[in-house]
């Protein structure tokens, strides 16, 4: 949940619901909701976010963005485009993505610099990044890793590789990294 973002509780929804001024009450509930706020699972209390997640995918091939567009749009993810490194990095802080996808060769930064630069800003080191490249080569594999990139993938496989890893990642999110580990 982003901050900021308003919250309803699993006691604000019940007295919501139990209220005689209930039709009152799901209004404002469902102006909350409309907002990007999260509601309560009804079973077990915990938190759900129903807004979409928010990728941020920094590429110049106009196929390439033609393609991520149709496919996570049509999954339901909300999708932001840059095609430069430095209006990305300036992005990512205006934005904050729930995750970046970045190609390696970028005018501006190049994908190394830009995660970098991400991973070592504490406002956004959370945020996962997935390298795409053309190149599958071991060499920017190691490099990716190297830079704090969470997941290296080439654009010579299928877009649904990348669609099949999207849930897990969102689940599972990104450990905070050991400063005595950080990329360098």
């Amino acid at each position: 949940m982003r901050a900021g973002t308003p919250r309803l509780t699993f006691n604000r929804v019940s007295s919501i619901l139990n209220d005689s001024t209930a039709k009152n009450n799901l209004s404002e509930a469902f102006s909350i909701l409309q907002k990007g706020g999260c509601f309560p699972h009804p079973w077990n209390k915990t938190m759900i976010d129903i807004r979409k997640k928010r990728i941020l995918a920094i590429e110049d091939d106009p196929t390439y963005i033609h393609l991520l567009e149709a496919t996570l749009k049509a999954k339901g993810y909300e999708l932001i485009v840059e095609k430069d490194g430095l209006q990305a990095l300036s992005a990512v802080r205006r934005v904050m993505p729930d995750l970046i996808i970045t190609d390696l060769m970028l005018p501006g930064l190049d994908g190394h610099k830009l995660c970098r630069m991400i991973k070592f800003d504490k406002k956004t080191a959370h945020i996962p990044v997935i390298m795409l490249t053309a190149r599958d080569l071991d060499k920017e594999v190691e490099l990716a890793k190297q830079c704090g990139a969470d997941l290296f993938l080439s654009k010579t496989k299928p877009i649904m590789e990348l669609l099949k890893m999207l849930p897990r990642i969102f689940e599972q999110g990104v450990q905070k990294p050991d400063p005595e580990k950080s990329p360098v």
